[in-house]
């Protein structure tokens, strides 16, 4: 027969040797577009475009601090899920049917954040969306939202759609944990042992983003991404 479980051994088990339940507000993500690579050859070429956009906006390039700011205002992020399609075949036996896998079907995901005061997160996603067709910025054409830029004399560019290569990177999503009172060599550290690899991800629909005369809200803007698949990363 089966042995009772009681409050002690629920304790032992799972709240002391594997440190309590997940928070679902533990977390962080990397955007691979390397805005501080040392130089554009290292970086994704979804870099240099946004650094080209800061240029034009502030008149210096992003630093580490608004990847940060990203992560700091991100309202709600989610691991994507993995579906299996399936096929029906028909087995020898009568009445008995096979479902068999064809192929893995990888979801779409959608990333919130609440907006500053600059919009950072707007800004950015909104460039990076801009990237994949007709604002493919070039080293001479810097200030690509203003009237000098070629984009407003060219109205073809509105058209043209950017290598694939050059409008996707890949986007790690990593969970952090509270560390275990006997794994703690600094405390307020966090354990990173699980992360997820979307691989080849782009923005390919961003929300529209209300303001209205009523009470005061937080501004939030929602990001979906596609991707091509994912990879789980698993450390102990």
């Amino acid at each position: 027969m089966p042995a009772r479980i009681g409050t002690k051994e629920f304790v032992a088990s799972i709240l002391e040797d594997s440190g309590g339940i997940s928070a679902s507000n533990l977390y962080e993500f990397q955007i691979q577009w390397g805005l501080n690579a040392k130089s554009d050859a290292a970086a994704s070429p979804v870099g240099p475009t946004l650094k080209q956009f800061y240029f034009a906006q502030h008149g210096e390039y992003p630093d580490k601090g608004d990847e940060f700011k990203c992560n700091l205002l991100c309202n709600e992020i989610q691991i994507p899920g993995v579906t299996y399609a399936a096929m029906d075949v028909k087995s020898v036996h009568k009445g008995i049917t096979q479902k068999l896998v064809s192929n893995k079907v990888f979801n779409e995901f959608d990333v919130s954040f609440y907006c500053d005061q600059d919009s950072t997160p707007y800004k950015l996603f909104r460039t990076w969306m801009d990237a994949v067709m007709g604002a493919n910025v070039q080293a001479t054409d810097a200030l690509q939202y203003t009237r000098r830029s070629s984009i407003y004399a060219a109205d073809h560019k509105a058209f043209v759609l950017s290598y694939y290569d050059d409008y996707t990177c890949d986007i790690i999503i990593n969970k952090l944990e509270k560390q275990k009172a006997k794994d703690t060599k600094s405390p307020g550290t966090y354990s990173n042992d699980f992360g997820v690899r979307l691989k080849k991800a782009y923005p390919y629909t961003m929300a529209s983003v209300p303001y209205s005369a009523g009470p005061t809200q937080l501004v939030k803007v929602t990001v979906g991404f596609y991707y091509e698949y994912s990879s789980m990363r698993y450390e102990r």
